[in-house]
């Protein structure tokens, strides 16, 4: 994977007010600073760690982006924080490529 393309995606990210995730094969490779705020070290988890009572929904939503459906959403997920504490967040995922392989830019 290019790291240089992921800091200049992390430049952009890092600006907005939302938080902002991509994920790749399951795992978190990029995340925001408002992302981190709620949730410290997000890079290199499992997002199933996250939203374990609605993964099976969201790996589903999820398998639907491709090159013809680029965005799904927005849908309520419960997230459980790693203090244990849950919150809910609306969630919208979105379709695109880094270095020619597949990812999702998930904003909440």
């Amino acid at each position: 994977m290019n790291y240089q393309r992921l800091l200049e995606y992390k430049f952009f990210i890092d600006a907005l007010p939302d938080i902002i995730l991509i994920i790749k094969d399951g795992k978190i490779i990029l995340a925001n600073k408002k992302a981190e705020e709620v949730q410290t070290a997000l890079i290199g988890a499992d997002i199933s760690d996250f939203i374990k009572s609605s993964f099976e929904r969201a790996q589903y939503r999820l398998s639907l982006l491709s090159e013809e459906t680029k965005v799904v959403g927005p849908t309520d997920y419960e997230v459980t924080l790693k203090s244990g504490e849950k919150r809910q967040f609306e969630m919208i995922s979105t379709y695109f490529t880094i270095d020619g392989m597949p990812a999702t830019l998930t904003t909440a």
